[in-house]
């Protein structure tokens, strides 16, 4: 019974430590939703309804939707509560996974919790890949739940890995391979020596194959809202980093695990070996299947072969999953040195130690301004230019007290938004970083989506076919942009209208297809009164 108790405290202190981490930059930024997809999360869970299919199935989701609708409660406060609770979650599935499933002792998997939670890896995952961060907590508790051994907690593991796959594509890609690996690779004295066990994982390999063309970025995953249709034209730019850069953003996420990971991966573990010769095979893939390669486009002929290599389009985030199996190599590295057992008091102090290095760079105080926004769609103020992911930068943000524009700039944002929104007949022309806002705060405007400023030209002719009245574009007030003319501006943002004269022809014809022809294809939606083409692509 102490023994239990001893345990139970040191996972809620874990939850704990987590929650207070994740928290920090929420109450820095009080008001408004921090990272460049969240406020997607905050639409679906207003217009339910009106959300891409991906978003319906998610069980976050789905949850916070119920909880705005029946509680009345705004999804704005709600996230801010919802982001570090979930952080908190992943803190103790983890120590959960550690002390169920690999039967490691309390101390030990409070210092797994802790290493991994103080990464960059899982503090950016956490910034706004919710989806994936709740899959994680789904697969960490599924695993636990095996060791149960009996019929209920085979039962609840089953279901635990159907929502993981229902959460998050790449999650449930990597539970399953995981599951599967580590049952081949057991020998008898793990709990996963019965047979019957790999029958729990069908469940969710049949929902994964069911769900499988909702998951990849290459799917319509813009809504044609009821009150503000949607049409997006062009993909964003999945440019690769440079070998180099590419190694620093590995050693940036995951340095603190990586002396004791090397002392532990000799060692050996059935379940992080499968864990990390599948996200490291990830992490490189798009380097031997480059989107714009020959390879790339015979992959992409057949519809399964176009979809699976949409999932190597987010190469960072395979690498942000690594710190997991990196976490767990880690402890058992600490372990067979004999540190977690002789000097468990200095290897807290070092633990103290790294989690004051992530509050700092959860709350802005690290000399960051080397790194960017954290999203490759978001141009700065005085930028035009196309940017495209080739940079550290724009993969993780400087802080975690970012949004997907300018945080002193979110109550013009919204202002100038709502002025907009009042126009009948309208266009408004949308870059991502601004998507989820005007879905929120826009109601009869046809909102046209484009990766980035690069695209307005584009996208302002494709406004003369769609629209009969006049075409807005809400950005900096700073900019200055041929064909467009300011008519409101406040704080630094404004609302630029768009001179029809000056812009002639249409894109339908003109779209730029390099290096996407292996990555996105084209339908054609029939409409009452016209046809408009649609390019697909998602995020998930």
């Amino acid at each position: 019974m102490a023994k239990s108790v001893t345990s139970e405290r040191y996972g809620i202190l874990s939850f704990i430590v987590a929650f207070a981490l994740r928290a920090v930059p929420e109450i820095l930024l009080p008001k408004y939703p921090i990272g460049t997809d969240t406020i997607r999360y905050v639409a679906a869970s207003l217009k339910y309804y009106q959300a891409p299919l991906s978003m319906k199935l998610s069980p976050l989701v789905i949850v916070t939707t119920l909880v705005t609708h029946s509680l009345q409660v705004s999804p704005f406060a709600l996230y801010k509560v919802v982001t570090p609770t979930l952080y908190g979650l992943l803190a103790l599935s983890f120590f959960s996974f550690q002390r169920s499933f690999l039967r490691w002792g309390p101390k030990e998997c409070l210092v797994g919790s802790l290493l991994l939670i103080s990464q960059i890896s899982m503090l950016r995952t956490s910034w706004d890949l919710l989806n994936n961060e709740l899959g994680l907590i789904f697969m960490f508790a599924a695993i636990a739940a095996l060791a149960a051994r009996n019929v209920k907690g085979r039962i609840f593991s089953s279901i635990l890995q159907v929502l993981a796959v229902m959460a998050n594509g790449l999650v449930g890609m990597l539970m399953i391979i995981t599951m599967f690996s580590h049952f081949l690779a057991s020998k008898g004295s793990t709990p996963l020596r019965g047979r019957h066990t790999i029958f729990l994982s069908v469940p969710a390999l049949i929902a994964f194959i069911i769900l499988f063309p909702l998951f990849p970025l290459v799917q319509v995953a813009i809504p044609q809202l009821a009150t503000s249709p949607v049409t997006q034209i062009g993909v964003p730019d999945y440019s690769l980093l440079s070998t180099t850069d590419m190694l620093l953003l590995f050693l940036l996420c995951s340095w603190q695990v990586l002396l004791f990971a090397g002392v532990g991966v000799i060692t050996r573990n059935s379940m992080a070996d499968g864990m990390f010769m599948f996200l490291t095979a990830a992490s490189i893939a798009p380097f031997v299947f480059d989107p714009g390669s020959v390879g790339s486009i015979l992959l992409s002929a057949t519809r399964i072969g176009e979809l699976a290599l949409s999932f190597l389009l987010y190469y960072y985030r395979w690498m942000f999953m690594l710190s997991v199996p990196l976490t767990i190599y880690a402890v058992q590295g600490l372990r067979e040195l004999g540190i977690t057992a002789k000097h468990m008091k200095g290897l807290l102090l070092i633990m103290l130690v790294f989690l004051g290095f992530s509050f700092s760079y959860a709350s802005g105080l690290l000399p960051t301004k080397g790194l960017g926004t954290g999203a490759a769609s978001l141009i700065s103020s005085g930028d035009v230019a196309h940017k495209s992911v080739t940079r550290i930068g724009d993969i993780v943000p400087g802080s975690m007290v970012r949004s997907s524009i300018e945080t002193s700039k979110l109550d013009a944002l919204v202002s100038n938004l709502e002025w907009v929104s009042g126009i009948n007949a309208s266009c408004l022309l949308t870059p991502i970083a601004v998507y989820g806002w005007a879905e929120i705060f826009t109601e009869k405007n046809h909102l046209i989506l484009f990766p980035t400023i690069a695209q307005l030209d584009e996208a302002a002719k494709l406004s003369l076919d769609l629209c009969t009245g006049p075409t807005y574009l809400v950005w900096y007030s700073s900019v200055h942009l041929d064909g467009f003319t300011q008519v409101h501006s406040n704080g630094g943002m404004a609302v630029f209208v768009l001179d029809r004269g000056a812009i002639q022809g249409s894109i339908v014809n003109r779209v730029d297809f390099r290096n996407i022809q292996a990555i996105c294809r084209i339908i054609e939606l029939d409409q009452p009164s016209r046809k408009q083409w649609f390019f697909i692509v998602s995020d998930i």
